[in-house]
């Protein structure tokens, strides 16, 4: 028996001992049966809280007690009070029993609780332990990774400065830590404010479609390296900057802890490209407007003929020949137009000669900007080299880009024509052979041309002028390049256009005033 329950047994005993004691003392000696009946509650109730249903045999031991007594005293008058007193011992006995019934339930829930609650207690510890050990292996992991690339990058940050291209390392998460001036000069930010920044906003990198793409996050995600080419980096400023290059992982011991971003400037040869491909679809509509052409021309001939033919057998009807007189002009101007679809489609056949264009440009500056007010700013080297050129053709050229200019400044401004000589050498961007050319520059101050335009300027009809026919650049260009140059435009809105024409240049040099 555990000492608790031998305690409270010591006192139920101790207490029905006083009880009796006492209610003989009463009952018999002092022949008094009322006074201490009140004590009783006391180990009854105690043994009710303890024992709960058993403290009904208490009850009946205290209620004998009374009634032995009362029977060995005679007084039977109060052997009826006994009773009454033994039923509301009962009633105390059964109240208390019930509550300290329910108690002990309460409790031994509460106690199934605690228990569960320790066991859900001691699981969600345990696992919390796991989670805990798993990120200490994985910020453990991190720093390792963190020291290892710290420990590349300074290894790696002697040869970064001297490399030619722009070069960016990032982290784990793909946040630039390392720049060298080149990948600054290229960004057009410091490393200062990019360190900590994700590489997409460093250098963000869009395609041709204008939707922006993350080569950086790709590499770091598979593993492997991704080309940039292709791709557009868009600058602070707004600047667009055609990108090549890679974007390959920094790995040690088979994991990645980085990646390392290789870029370069390849507007210059992007603008060549499309330059290339301007010319070829051009060459390709040229091919079409001979052919069209000529067909026309002999339709058009027929027409001109029977028309002719009418109005001379036609005298005595004067609206006849009026509408034959507005046919005939029709005809001729659509003739006129024909020939220029011919002389787009024949400019790859020039009739060369030996020309110095220094006479040829201040001439048609001067005749194409007469009565304008446009004002000419002309610079030509006194060395320029002589061409083999067709003049006509030549003249057309320039002509027609003096006269784009003047109408491009409508206001008025200054006109800057700039001629020079230059040596085109391999790669150079430049799309033409290797050699000697002059280089021949018209630059407005107008409005510009939109950049969705640029790329069109130099089709045939396509024009952004509500007077034009579209015919003026193609021809232009087509010319340029059937005497083996180049024709090449830049511009920007609000800002004025520049074409710049190449021809190639003689191999002798232009002979020397004696």
């Amino acid at each position: 028996m555990k000492v608790e329950e031998r305690a409270k047994l010591v006192i139920i005993v101790l207490l029905l001992s006083v009880a009796t004691s006492a209610t003989f003392y009463c009952h018999i000696v002092l022949q008094e049966g009322t006074i201490f009946t009140q004590f009783f509650y006391l180990p009854l109730t105690l043994g009710a809280i303890w024992y709960r249903r058993y403290a009904l045999l208490l009850v009946a031991y205290l209620a004998a007690l009374l009634y032995v007594t009362d029977l060995f005293m005679g007084r039977m008058d109060l052997l009826a009070d006994d009773v009454l007193r033994t039923a509301f011992f009962l009633m105390v006995v059964i109240a208390v029993s019930y509550l300290s019934e329910r108690l002990s339930r309460a409790q031994e829930m509460l106690e199934g609780y605690n228990a569960s609650l320790e066991t859900e207690v001691e699981r969600r510890t345990g696992e919390l332990k796991e989670a805990n050990s798993g990120l200490m292996r994985e910020l453990q992991k991190r720093r390792k990774a963190e020291n290892q690339l710290a420990e590349e990058m300074g290894r790696l940050s002697v040869t970064l400065s001297s490399i030619g291209d722009g070069v960016i390392v990032t982290d784990t998460m793909g946040r630039a830590v390392m720049m060298n001036g080149n990948a600054e000069a290229l960004t057009g930010m410091s490393i200062e404010n990019a360190k900590g920044m994700d590489v997409g906003e460093v250098f963000p990198s869009f395609d041709a479609s204008g939707t922006l793409q993350s080569p950086t996050a790709q590499c770091l995600a598979d593993g492997s390296a991704h080309p940039l080419e292709g791709l557009y980096l868009i600058r602070p400023d707004g600047t667009r900057i055609a990108l090549s290059g890679t974007v390959a992982p920094i790995r040690t011991d088979g994991t990645t802890i980085g990646a390392v971003a290789v870029i370069r400037d390849d507007s210059e040869k992007d603008k060549v490209r499309q330059q290339m491909a301007r010319a070829n679809r051009v060459r390709a509509i040229e091919l079409m407007a001979g052919g069209v052409a000529h067909d026309l021309n002999n339709i058009l001939t027929v027409m001109s003929n029977n028309v002719e033919l009418v109005k001379l057998r036609m005298h005595d009807d004067p609206t006849a020949r009026t509408r034959l007189d507005e046919a005939e002009k029709a005809t001729e101007r659509a003739r006129d137009l024909v020939r220029q679809m011919m002389a787009l489609s024949k400019a790859d056949k020039p009739d060369r000669k030996l020309v110095s264009l220094v006479p040829i440009l201040r001439e048609e500056v001067e005749f194409n900007l007469r009565d304008s007010l446009v004002r000419a700013d002309v610079g030509i080297d006194d060395d320029l080299w002589d061409v083999m050129a067709d003049q006509v053709q030549v003249r057309g050229v320039i002509s027609n880009l003096v006269i784009n200019a003047r109408q491009e400044m409508s206001a008025g401004g200054m006109l800057k024509v700039r001629a020079g000589n230059i040596v085109v050498s391999p790669g150079d961007a430049i799309p033409l052979p290797p050699g000697r050319y002059i280089r021949i520059s018209v630059q407005d101050h107008g409005r510009g041309i939109a950049p969705q335009d640029l790329d069109r300027i130099f089709e045939p009809y396509y024009t952004t002028k509500k007077t034009g026919n579209g015919l003026g650049l193609p021809i232009s260009q087509s010319i340029v390049l059937g005497h083996r140059g180049h024709l090449a435009v830049e511009s920007k809105v609000g800002q004025g256009t520049t074409f710049t024409m190449y021809l190639p240049a003689t191999e002798r040099d232009p002979p020397q005033p004696s």
